[in-house]
């Protein structure tokens, strides 16, 4: 018998390879997700409700924003890098979603609430980044 980190001698053809016979264990047999409920495709936008799926949706990318500012070994995110997602996000300025006028409130309140989530400390990690941006 081979040993269970042995992979199975199949060709590119998915066609045994080696010259003995297969074990009935090896038998290759042709792949039927249709018959296998875990493999069954999951709607979540129809089966979750609204909100819920909103929410989900808001927190993967707030996650996928904060791995990509992040980068390798780094844990945090500082103020101006958080600074510049809100003006790249049209929440600092005169449109019609800004929620800041300017630069300076945007400046003034971001420093305000680093220092109430994270005080002592130079950047903010996933579920502070999440707690700011409830505050918003």
């Amino acid at each position: 018998p081979r040993g269970p980190s042995d992979l199975l001698p199949l060709g590119d053809g998915g066609v045994w390879a080696l010259p003995g016979k297969p074990t009935r264990a090896e038998a290759v047999r042709p792949d039927a997700p249709e018959r296998c409920p875990a493999l069954e495709e999951i709607d979540f936008e129809a089966l979750a409700a609204p909100e819920v799926y909103e929410y989900s949706r808001a927190h993967l990318a707030i996650y996928r924003w904060w791995s990509r500012m992040c980068g390798t070994g780094r844990e945090s995110l500082g103020q101006a890098q958080v600074q510049r997602l809100l003006e790249r996000g049209g929440l600092v300025g005169d449109g019609a979603g800004a929620l800041f006028g300017d630069r300076v409130s945007a400046q003034l309140w971001l420093s305000r609430a680093f220092r109430e989530i994270a005080p002592g400390s130079f950047g903010l990690n996933l579920p502070q980044l999440v707690s700011l941006f409830a505050r918003l």
